[in-house]
């Protein structure tokens, strides 16, 4: 999936400005295997789960341990990438605390899961209590506390009532270890939300309870967060698969390995793929853990979140750039004029531009509006008492391309000068892609 966002520019330019927009230093994760890069890669840290623990060296060996199908990357590593940042786990190096298997506040469907509040609790007491303000953290929690209580409905352990009244508990407990988290000073954070358009009814229920429990629980909470809607872009890829490559009716990218049945991308790597190319046109690893294909789309989403405001805030400084351009050259046409003719006549004249337009911006953060041309035409007539009256238009035609192919927008603009006084127009139409 790609999202493209737009702007334009008109006249002519090479000016440089700044776009605001802020500068991350370090990418921090929390959550579980949706978030987790290869916590489980260092076998110094077994899941705990006996059968996988006896698998995962092998895997580990053959590009696998990280839940997609490996060795690709999964987003949270891709996101980290485009900013120039390190998203590998925290105990190999990075500052990715994300384990597989974690639940909100409890024991995780691995033994050894560390909880996301845990994971949080001890990214705060390694840091003295204060989160780095310059940091963007992903914080993507809350798929298996969903599943256990899923299971416990089914089970009919609980009823459906009580089933959404725990996972609104989850949801609430990540609610309160993301607030410690901004008011320890996190700024930036993205917090993706459950697939609740798909699986059993059952499913679709819980999911939505918790949903609405964590993002409503945030606002409430004046958490400044950017939320994720990870179920709207898999409702977008699934309704048309082929658009995105992928292979309808696919199934999985990787064959499960004996004594595992669900959730076992982590034990995914090139020697289990169904065919040779599986990873890029498959969706999904296995029936939870989205593909390589699938993880660069998230990425490439969830990177438009964070940059969309900068990119926006381009569309009114692009213009400002150009115009100032375009004006000058009706301007420094003005005593050229007086110069070429007598002590008076007509004149006219024509001047086109070809320039290049860039405008500062922060690490990661698209800084590419273009290349703007325009043509300028003019009529002037000098009088006997030096006077200089005349008419110019000039068009102007931009269309710009963001990097990473994450949209663009076109802008054409019209000015025109008669006397003193100079009116322009730009009209500015954004491209984007549908996910």
């Amino acid at each position: 999936m790609r999202i493209q966002v737009g702007l334009a520019a008109a006249c002519l330019t090479a000016l440089a400005g700044a776009a605001s927009a802020q500068s991350f230093n370090q990418f921090i994760g929390f959550g579980d295997s949706t978030v987790d890069s290869g916590w489980y890669r260092n076998l110094a840290f077994p899941t705990g789960n006996a059968t996988v623990d006896a698998a995962l060296p092998g895997a580990v060996v053959n590009g696998g341990g990280v839940s997609t199908t490996g060795p690709g990357p999964v987003s949270s590593q891709l996101l980290a990438s485009y900013f120039g940042l390190n998203g590998n786990p925290a105990n190999q190096g990075g500052s990715n605390y994300a384990t597989g298997g974690a639940r909100n506040n409890q024991a995780g469907s691995y033994p050894n899961a560390v909880s996301t509040a845990a994971q949080i609790s001890n990214y705060l007491l390694a840091s003295g209590g204060i989160a780095n303000r310059h940091a963007l953290y992903l914080i993507g929690s809350g798929g298996n506390d969903v599943s256990l209580y899923v299971g416990r409905v089914n089970n009919n352990t609980i009823t459906l009532t009580q089933g959404v009244q725990s996972v609104a508990q989850s949801a609430t407990d990540l609610v309160t270890s993301i607030t410690q988290l901004n008011a320890a000073g996190a700024r930036y954070v993205i917090v993706p939300n459950q697939p609740q358009s798909f699986g059993t009814a059952t499913e679709r229920t819980l999911r939505t309870a918790y949903n609405q429990t964590l993002w409503s629980g945030l606002a409430a909470n004046g958490v400044n967060f950017i939320p994720s809607d990870f179920n709207g872009v898999l409702t977008a890829v699934t309704s048309n698969l082929s658009s995105f490559g992928f292979i309808a009716g696919g199934g999985p990218a990787c064959v499960a390995p004996g004594g595992v049945s669900s959730g076992y991308a982590l034990l995914c790597t090139p020697l289990t793929l169904v065919a040779p190319d599986a990873a890029q046109t498959h969706l999904f690893a296995d029936d939870n853990h989205l593909s390589t294909a699938g993880q660069k789309i998230l990425a490439d989403y969830e990177y438009s979140l964070v940059v969309a405001p900068s990119m926006i805030s381009m569309l009114g400084e692009a213009p400002v750039k150009t115009r100032t351009s375009l004006i000058s050259v009706i301007q420094n046409q003005i005593p050229v004029s007086q110069r070429q003719r007598g002590t008076s006549g007509f004149n006219t004249w024509l001047s086109g531009d070809i320039s290049r337009l860039k405008i500062q911006n922060s690490a990661g953060f698209p800084d590419d509006p273009g290349t703007p041309v325009s043509l300028t035409a003019g009529f002037d007539y000098k009088m006997p008492s030096e006077w200089l009256a005349g008419v110019a238009i000039s068009v102007g035609r931009q269309n710009a391309s963001f990097s990473q192919n994450f949209g663009g927008f076109t802008q054409n603009e019209f000015c025109h000068q008669r006397l003193c006084r100079t009116q322009c127009r730009a009209d500015v139409v954004r491209r984007h892609r549908d996910l």
